[in-house]
């Protein structure tokens, strides 16, 4: 056996304490990775697919505004329809109030006529 300083065994003993320390600080490490990386990758799962209903609910968004808009377009039309048949039945009711004032006119002459008529 070779005789070893008392300094030399103190060197190895460091040296294999400290290979066993960093041995095992980076086990640790290694399981402290693979575990962040886990979380990391279920976080990242999580915000795909919390990406993805957002873009559905963002399309099924964007259908309900454009019904909406179909909706309001019909809206105005109708409207727009209503308005112009008010005009319409404002005329009509114009004519009408003035053809009912001729008819009195036409009444009144008729009956100075017949009173006339009565009385020659």
């Amino acid at each position: 056996m070779v005789k070893r300083s008392l300094w030399g065994k103190v060197g190895i003993g460091c040296l294999l304490f400290f290979l066993v320390a960093f041995f095992n600080l980076g086990c640790a490490s290694l399981k402290e990775m693979k575990e962040h990386r886990a979380a990391a990758e279920a976080a990242m799962k999580a915000a795909q697919e919390a990406a993805k209903k957002a873009e559905s609910a963002a399309a099924r968004a964007e259908a309900a505004a454009q019904r909406a808009e179909a909706y309001a377009a019909a809206a105005d039309k109708a409207a727009s329809a209503a308005e112009s048949a008010a005009i319409k039945a404002g005329s009509a009711a114009n004519k009408a109030e003035a053809a009912a004032t001729r008819a009195e006119r036409a009444a009144e002459k008729c009956e100075k006529v017949f009173e006339k008529g009565l009385r020659k």
